[in-house]
């Protein structure tokens, strides 16, 4: 063969080279079959040769063809072959040697390749270790990376990590984690590596919980508060909101009778929707806010103020939102910690509670009602029987019908002067407030798990008897390892509660006369009127379904079983994938279902069930008896239920990573289900219970009018007065089903730890708002940047004092969800039915708002954090304008479309304000510590627009809205005093108009004359928290202030020109002694309704009464022991510490003339100085 076949058959020269003869080798191996190595044998004796002729040797013996490139071998090669016998591979490896080609062997063909080139060996090593704090507590989720390089981990849960990085010179392996100092060590071949990592105060004491992502204060550009354990801890509090009072400079609260406060943060953003902040537990909105959270639990609590901080929480951040963070298990070890609390008030101050006249101003008043002819004489009639009248009355009734002489009523009226219950009511009705609270923790871990579980029992008994509240709240909590790429997290809460509130209220006891007794001498129930004696008298006995229709209210609040019991239930579960270093993916699950039940048993004996089955009869006047009952006599129940499921499923991804020395990047994206389902029910009630035997005894017609079996029924009351239908036959349903389907996203960069830029957007769609897609899917979003000014160069020279000065500023948007009105026309089912047809009925109750969106709030905020000598002295001042858009408003509408009025997204508001933070941790002595916090806040509200222009002074001090003043503002008409016996207001232009003229309270423009006082809600707010810690006492208090609001005062309201039964309050004194704050009573000729009528009239308008709110209060002080640590080792104990506080200890200044606590004006249920005492055992 000519040297040009052998060309021909083995080289490649006239086809495609390089990456196409690559790409052509490569097609070749998957399309042609594989098989085995061949097991030809060659015998070959050619002596000196070259390469080229042995190739074509090969290929006539084996039947194979060569496959090559010709320009990357030398065919001219010589050498020298002699075999016999030998293997194909054998002979090929001899003949290539030394011509930087090797082979491949694939069927009939043998492929000549390049032998790859050898470079250097890339060698890699193992590293892996534990990393602990200084206490040498494992710390999960800690970055370890090799500097310079992508290649990291996370330590796991127990604290250990391990993965594989190229040996390089100088390599050095570095661990960071938020609140800690990041550290660097040099890796010199150790084969374990222990990282102990150390806190960084100035971070530590800063990071950023969002509910979606955790991130140090530094990258972070937000405004927000952090509230740490140790300042919940020591408050001592059985809810979570009372620990937060004063630590958070722009959260306004308002305290509750149990003590719980509801809190608005940085004014109030809507007209109509909750103002309250989102309450997020544990990354989830929780539907009861604070009131399901053990105090005990939290490790903290962070609020989030601005939109920066805020916005990822979308259509419900407009509020602000408060994140709690609850304890989970500690690594590597078991801890058992116990919490007993009792906390003693005082019995209710009744000179506060009731503000019923004295014995003696209330005869006296009567008896002037009587000589001016202000009452309106009872007719003898039997349509009064429902009517009561007053002990005082009967006798002055009696004397104005001759039926007694002037000196009997005399000695009648001077004995119930000299009569007060005052004394009774708190020995009978009132009992000691105690509170006892007991409370167990378990914390432990495994290699491979952290767990905490916590169960308390707290019983509570209120200021009333036969007013008992019992809790049980159960905690578990677990973070398990299932893989070094997986982690798995659940949680349960449980929280279980019955409550008796079968006792009197507030409210009944303020109904009694002050000469009402609760007891006779004799010991039996003292009379108590709730129904016309006189006719009842003359109806005689044995008439009626009861002979006693007496009323006194020991016995009734004895002859009642009211309860409520509640299950509120949270599971929350969780998947946290690790994808890569620095990257994961998180799946978390939140279901909550919360029950709760309302049973009202009025027994035989109680005055409802009596007055019930008295009351609807049909009575017959002329012959004395009754021809229909139409309620059998026995007991009556009657109940209620609310349902609440909800649930939340949330995708995320989080990418957190260093790259370099100078960047940071943390971003999340995620994708989030929810739904919020709430069931009310009402049920009808059930007459002629008896509750031994749990049966009822049916209605004997029916309980409504109409025709029954043929039967016209006609249901009346002993008035004769016709009902469609008795009292709690129609059950009342109501559902509400809210669904979110929501996008978001979020990200931060952080150059060199000087400069950070962050931004956030998030889209909430939901039914509760239009399906129009440019409303529905409007996104929320927010930017901020933040520039540590104490880590640039030209600040080194401060560097001995200035530890940190950052200054922030944001913008954005977020959203708030208003459910008053929707965009559907909106109908309600009447509970009873049409009086005419007997038919049920249905009323418009909103004709909708085809385009409704969310209310939206814009927010921007600059601030400076600083902090100087070591974290001595720190701070923070924030300043914000939030102006919300959207906001529901009335507007009002042409009669022509059946309503005048209609809630549309019309209305504008804004907030301004300032927030101030200062505070010391300074050394006294090296064994005594003094730590104090000062918090600081203004804020100004404004209505920017409205579209309802009704402005009568009727309206306006009842507390309608008003353009370019704040939601709730304080408006009155001057008072001008009194003239001639008569007392005048300054009307329009100046003018002098008189209380009797009705006119002016309706009509016109009451801008015109009404005086603006101020704010309702006080602008300036105050805490401020002290702590001295030294010898193993921790002694600290607590003060509040709030200025610049105003209130209206209690004064004197008259009803008793009714015939009805009247009790005066206790500001008549006042008008008796003449004030220049109040007209005096007008004269005889005059009705009182024009001055004191309740409601109307001009006096409760006036400007006299409105007070200033400013106040200063010594809210709580306590005191703590820890006992010594040689002490603890001797009772085999981690730690024992004894504690007690006094709360409510008063206002120490008011501004207001009469010295009254601006929250808590007399006539209500103020909570009481109360003492607590309690032991902390850690085992």
């Amino acid at each position: 063969m000519k040297k040009k076949d052998v060309l021909w058959l083995i080289s490649l020269k006239n086809k495609p080279r390089g990456k196409l003869f690559c790409f052509s080798l490569l097609v070749m191996l998957f399309l042609l079959p594989t098989s085995g190595m061949a097991q030809q044998r060659i015998t070959m004796n050619l002596g000196k040769t070259t390469l080229g002729v042995v190739l074509e040797k090969i290929q006539k013996q084996t039947g194979r063809t060569v496959l090559f490139n010709d320009e990357r071998i030398n065919l001219k090669h010589e050498l020298t072959v002699n075999v016999k016998d030998c293997s194909l591979e054998d002979l090929l490896k001899q003949v290539l040697e030394g011509s930087g080609m090797t082979f491949w062997l694939m069927d009939d063909n043998i492929i000549l390749v390049p032998k790859p080139k050898e470079g250097k060996k890339i060698q890699f090593v193992t590293i892996s270790g534990l990393v602990v704090d200084q206490e040498g507590i494992p710390i999960p989720g800690v970055t370890i990376m090799a500097k310079g390089t992508s290649q990291g981990a996370s330590s796991r849960i127990d604290g250990t990590f391990s993965f594989n990085v190229e040996n390089m010179d100088s390599l050095v392996i570095c661990a960071s984690f938020v609140g800690m100092k990041r550290k660097e060590i040099p890796y010199t071949g150790q084969t374990h590596l222990k990282i102990i990592l150390e806190e960084d105060i100035e971070k530590l004491e800063e990071v950023v919980v969002t509910g979606y992502q955790t991130i140090s204060k530094e990258r972070s550009t937000g405004a927000f508060d952090v509230v740490k354990s140790e300042t919940i801890s020591r408050s001592h509090a059985s809810d979570l909101s009372t620990a937060l009072q004063g630590t958070t400079a722009g959260l306004h609260g308002t305290e509750n009778e149990d003590g719980s406060i509801e809190y608005t943060m940085r004014g109030v953003s809507s007209l109509y929707a909750n103002a309250q902040p989102l309450v997020v537990v544990d990354g989830f909105p929780v539907a009861n806010g604070f009131k399901d959270i053990n105090p005990n639990d939290v490790e903290s609590v962070t609020v989030l103020k601005d939109a920066a901080a805020a916005s990822i929480w979308g259509a419900r951040a407009a509020n602000g939102v408060i994140v709690v963070t609850t304890r989970q298990g500690k690594q590597n070890t078991f801890t058992v910690e116990v919490n007993a609390m009792v906390n003693i008030g005082r019995k209710l101050d009744l000179s506060h509670a009731l503000t019923t006249a004295s014995s003696e101003d209330q005869v006296y008043y009567e008896r002037l009602a009587m000589e001016k002819g202000w009452l309106i004489p009872t007719p003898d009639a039997i349509s009064n029987i429902l009517v009561p009248t007053s002990l005082a009355k009967e006798y002055i009734y009696d004397y104005m019908n001759n039926l007694i002489s002037e000196n009997e009523l005399n000695e009648g009226l001077d004995m119930l002067a000299k009569r007060n219950n005052r004394k009774q009511i708190k020995k009978y009705l009132l009992q000691q407030p105690i509170t006892q609270q007991y409370n167990v923790s378990i914390s432990n871990s495994t290699q491979h798990a952290q767990n905490y579980f916590s169960a308390m029992y707290e019983n509570i008994k209120g200021n009333l008897i036969r007013n008992k509240t019992e809790r049980w709240r159960v905690n578990f909590n677990t973070i398990a390892s299932v893989f070094n790429w997986l982690d798995f997290s659940a949680g349960v809460n449980v929280h279980y509660s019955t409550a008796e509130n079968s006792g009197p209220t507030l409210s009944e006891i303020h109904d009694l006369s002050p000469y009402e007794m609760i007891k006779n001498e004799d010991g039996s129930y003292a009379t108590q009127l709730r129904i016309n004696r006189k006719q009842l008298t003359k109806i005689g006995a044995g008439v009626l379904p009861y002979d006693d229709w007496s009323y006194n209210i020991l016995r009734e609040a004895k002859a009642r079983d009211y309860s409520t019991e509640a299950l509120n239930t949270r599971l929350q579960a969780g998947l946290a994938i690790k994808l890569s270093s620095g990257v994961s993916f998180d799946t978390k699950f939140q279901y909550e279902m919360n029950r709760t039940d309302n049973e009202q048993l009025d027994m035989e004996d109680s005055f409802f069930t009596r007055n019930m089955v008295n009351a609807y009869v049909s009575y017959n006047l002329e012959n004395n008896t009754v021809n229909a009952q139409f309620i059998p006599k026995g007991a009556i129940y009657r109940s209620s239920s609310n349902r609440v499921k909800n649930y939340t499923w949330r995708n995320q991804l989080n990418i957190d990573r260093e790259i370099g020395d100078a960047h940071q990047i943390n971003a999340i994206m995620g994708f989030e289900m929810s739904q919020f389902k709430t069931k009310n029910c009402t049920n009808p009630y059930v007459y002629g219970f008896d509750p031994d035997k749990n049966i009822a005894t049916p209605l004997p017609f029916g309980g409504y009018s109409g025709n029954k079996n043929g039967q016209s029924v006609n249901i009346t009351n002993i008035t004769g007065s016709g009902v469609a239908n008795l009292q709690g036959m129609v059950p009342i349903y109501d559902d509400l089903n809210e669904r979110f389907v929501s996008i978001y996203g979020n990200i931060s960069y952080t150059y060199d730890q000087r400069f950070s830029l962050t931004g956030s957007i998030r889209s909430d769609a939901s039914n509760l708002i239009t399906d129009k897609a440019s409303y529905r899917w409007a996104p929320l979003w927010s930017i901020g940047g933040a520039w540590n000014l104490h880590r640039e160069k030209f600040m080194t020279s401060t560097e001995k004092w200035l530890d940190r000065l950052t200054v922030r500023l944001t913008y954005g948007f977020n959203g708030n969800v208003e459910k008053s009105t929707s965009p559907v026309t909106l109908v309600s089912s009447n509970p009873e039915p049409s009086t005419t047809t007997g038919l049920p009925t249905t009323s418009v109750v909103n004709r909708g708002n085809p385009k409704l969106r969310w209310e939206k709030t814009s927010t921007i905020n600059g601030g400076v954090d600083f902090s100087f000598f070591m974290n001595r002295f720190f701070g923070s001042i924030d300043w914000y304008n939030k102006l919300g858009k959207d906001l529901i408003g009335e507007v009002v509408l042409p009669t022509a479309m059946g309503a005048t009025s209609q809630k549309m997204n019309s209305a504008e508001m804004s907030n301004k304000g300032i927030e101030l933070v200062l505070g010391t941790n300074l050394a006294v002595t090296p064994k005594i510590n003094f730590t104090t916090n000062v918090t600081y806040a203004y804020n100004k509200n404004k209505v920017k627009k409205l579209n309802h222009q009704t402005y009568n002074a009727s309206y306006i001090t009842g507390g309608a809205y008003v353009t370019h003043y704040p939601a709730q503002s304080i408006w009155a008409i001057k008072y001008l005093g009194m003239e001639d016996g008569i007392a005048y207001v300054e009307g329009p232009n100046d003018s002098k108009v008189s209380m009797d003229n009705y006119e002016l309270i309706y009509s016109g423009n009451a801008l015109e004359y009404l005086q603006y006082i101020g704010p309702a809600i006080d602008p300036h707010t105050l805490g401020w928290t002290v702590n001295f810690n030294g010898y193993g006492f921790n002694l600290s208090f607590l003060i509040l202030g709030k200025f610049g609001g105003y209130f209206r005062a209690p004064y004197f309201r008259d009803n008793i020109e009714s015939n009805s039964k009247y009790v005066a309050n206790r500001f008549i004194r006042e008008v008796i002694n003449g004030s220049d704050r109040v007209p005096a009573f007008q004269p005889a000729d005059r009705a009182l309704s024009t001055y004191w009528g309740a409601p109307g009239g001009y006096t409760e308008m006036l400007n006299t009464l409105v007070e200033s709110s400013s106040s200063i209060k010594f809210k709580e002080i306590s005191l703590e022991y820890s006992m010594p640590t040689r002490w603890v080792k001797k009772l085999r104990l981690k730690g024992m510490k004894l504690y007690g506080q006094v709360r409510d200890l008063g206002c120490i200044w008011t501004q207001n003339r009469y010295d009254y606590d601006p929250e808590w004006l007399p006539g209500t249920m103020k909570p009481s100085t109360s003492f607590k005492f309690g032991l902390n055992i850690v085992l």
